[in-house]
């Protein structure tokens, strides 16, 4: 399914360009031999994200019945709000490089690898904890039917492109690469927003007054291959109960509504930007 690939893709591409960022900055400034340190603070964060991805699992198997019901939904929705949260957050990263290279000065200033390393490992660390909420979400939503083999390209194909980005000088477009992937995100946490209100329901925190608003399994059958697909990533329902149709519309309506009316000034400021640093002084 494409959320397999795409969440992990998605964090894994943030904290590659972090990590590529400092290991750049390192070398840029003679100061490679602290690049050990930025190495081995990642690699303990990827481990600590197993640890807590293996927890989260053992958690989530421990409940049973309406409890069971809760905790899917109540992780569906925490999903959504973080997924959001980080929507936002990198489209207004419009000084990102320049910002983790002030960090990085300083802790060279206080001359401490220990800084860089702990710097690495909690820009891993968030990454990962979010790749293990999202995809226990999605897990959820998909009824257990998500690719180990489709996140693992996900995270190789992230990898590679921050590779490629600074260790060679191929230059991609990674706003464009944010923005496409944010809309597929928005869809996806829509997704999620209505499962964990239909999860709610199904533990009777929500009623259903109105019963289900339409079906279309017979056009769509949100069991089959296709229909599985649709679901995992767009949030589809052949037959929802009024509150998760409203919530899945009025997600996107909101949301989208906001990121794509917060990414148009931003591009203007940006080619503002770059028109004052091309325009000649004097």
């Amino acid at each position: 399914m494409v959320s397999a690939f795409l969440i992990p893709f998605r964090e894994t591409l943030e904290a590659s360009l972090i990590i590529g960022i400092i290991l750049a900055y390192l070398y840029k400034t003679d100061n490679r031999h602290l690049n050990g340190h930025v190495l081995a603070g990642a690699g303990l964060a990827v481990l600590a994200s197993l640890v807590t991805a293996v927890l989260f699992n053992g958690i989530a198997g421990g409940f049973t019945g309406n409890t069971e019901k809760l905790f899917e939904g109540v992780t569906m929705l925490a999903a959504a709000a973080v997924l959001t949260y980080v929507i936002f957050w990198m489209a207004t990263q419009t000084q990102f490089t320049q910002r983790i290279e002030h960090k990085v000065n300083e802790h060279l200033a206080t001359g401490k690898g220990l800084g860089l390393a702990a710097m690495s490992f909690f820009a891993v660390y968030r990454e990962g904890v979010e790749t293990v909420l999202f995809m226990g979400a999605t897990l959820f939503a998909a009824e257990g039917n998500a690719s180990l083999l489709l996140s693992g390209l996900g995270v190789a194909s992230a990898i590679l492109i921050g590779f490629l980005i600074f260790k060679t000088a191929l230059r991609f477009q990674l706003k464009t690469i944010f923005n496409v992937t944010s809309i597929l995100l928005i869809l996806f946490a829509a997704g999620l927003t209505a499962h964990g209100v239909h999860e709610f329901q199904e533990a009777g925190v929500l009623p259903t007054p109105y019963g289900k608003v339409w079906n279309t399994n017979n056009i769509l059958d949100e069991k089959s291959t296709i229909g599985t697909f649709a679901k995992a990533l767009f949030g589809y329902n052949g037959d929802p109960f009024e509150l998760e149709a409203v919530s899945y519309f009025a997600y996107i309506v909101l949301v989208a509504g906001l990121y794509l009316h917060g990414v148009k000034p931003q591009r203007a400021e940006q080619r503002t930007a770059a028109k004052a640093k091309t325009t000649p002084k004097g």
